[in-house]
């Protein structure tokens, strides 16, 4: 099993990073609409604890995509297909990114920046602002919906390529 990425499969390191991610971002996700029902100050900390790690992983995996070959994908795949599944691996990272940063920024401009312990996190230079807030807690919510659409697009359309194409796509990702 190799580190890196090869034209032919992703390395552990990518793959540790996108499953970490994928545990997390439904897991964040799925603490943030609780926090639509239930108001409690612990299930809060939570969504932001993991935010603050989804941000630091994300962060992680651009660099390490960036610096990193990427498997081919099948030959079999029509162009139209392979430019969809780029662009939507790609937006997805975009969302995982804009996520955790519109939360940060619109938890600091309400007070109530996310805390480690007692460590307080708040955004570097972003003052407790109802403009702010006004912006980037819609923002946050809107980003959710279209992350959620795009994991869930994300992962029937890896299903699609095991069950039914019956190609090599998923197993990139499981296995080296």
């Amino acid at each position: 099993m190799s580190v890196l990425n090869t034209k032919q499969t992703y390395g552990s390191v990518a793959r540790l990073l996108h499953w970490l991610l994928a545990i997390l971002i439904i897991c964040m996700l799925a603490v943030g609409l609780l926090l639509g029902t239930l108001h409690s100050s612990s299930i809060t900390g939570l969504h932001k604890l993991i935010g603050l790690a989804v941000l630091t992983l994300v962060l992680i995996s651009i660099i390490w995509n960036t610096v990193n070959v990427r498997p081919d994908h099948p030959p079999s795949m029509p162009k139209w297909q392979h430019r969809v599944a780029i662009s939507v691996q790609h937006l997805m990272m975009l969302c995982a990114l804009l996520m955790p940063i519109s939360g940060w920024i619109f938890s600091t401009a309400a007070g109530k920046p996310p805390h480690i312990g007692s460590l307080l996190l708040p955004m570097p230079y972003i003052t407790p602002s109802p403009a702010l807030f006004a912006f980037f807690r819609p923002l946050h919510t809107y980003v959710a919906y279209l992350l959620i659409a795009l994991v869930s697009l994300h992962v029937l359309a890896s299903l699609y390529h095991h069950f039914i194409l019956k190609d090599d796509v998923l197993k990139k990702m499981m296995k080296g």
